[in-house]
């Protein structure tokens, strides 16, 4: 699946940007993204990874993330990563947040660096050794 937006937990936003009651951005609406992540394996593909994509939290939460299916008790819960254009992560971390599995090719020196994910005040993704997901991760 795509995600509009996505928070360093996984949770997606499908449906608008902005405040629930005035969003200044509608977009394709939910769909089946909540069910989807409760009860099936998925992944995410992010065309363009760049801080409006990735943000601290999610406006409108549309597909469920590990922090809030661990909350919920979501026993079919497999939010497996996250494949951007630039990098691959995985959502392997401290409390179930996202992490630097590996940079694409000529992605690693630029300003648009994937480790610039998320903002400063948030904790820095780690390197992982290798991809949990060893050719599954589409």
């Amino acid at each position: 699946m795509g995600a509009p937006q996505i928070d360093r937990h996984g949770n997606q936003n499908l449906s608008a940007i902005g405040p629930r009651d005035h969003p200044t951005h509608q977009l394709v609406g939910a769909r089946g993204a909540a069910t989807n992540t409760a009860n099936h394996a998925t992944s995410y593909f992010i065309p363009r990874h760049s801080t409006r994509v990735f943000v601290p939290e999610v406006d409108t939460v549309t597909g469920v993330g590990v922090d809030r299916a661990a909350r919920l008790g979501m026993p079919f819960h497999d939010l497996r990563g996250v494949v951007t254009n630039l990098a691959v992560l995985d959502l392997a971390g401290a409390d179930g947040a996202m992490r630097l599995v590996s940079v694409h090719p000529g992605c690693g020196s630029t300003r648009s660096s994937p480790r610039r994910v998320f903002p400063s005040t948030s904790r820095p993704m780690s390197r992982s050794p290798a991809c949990p997901m060893s050719g599954n991760c589409i």
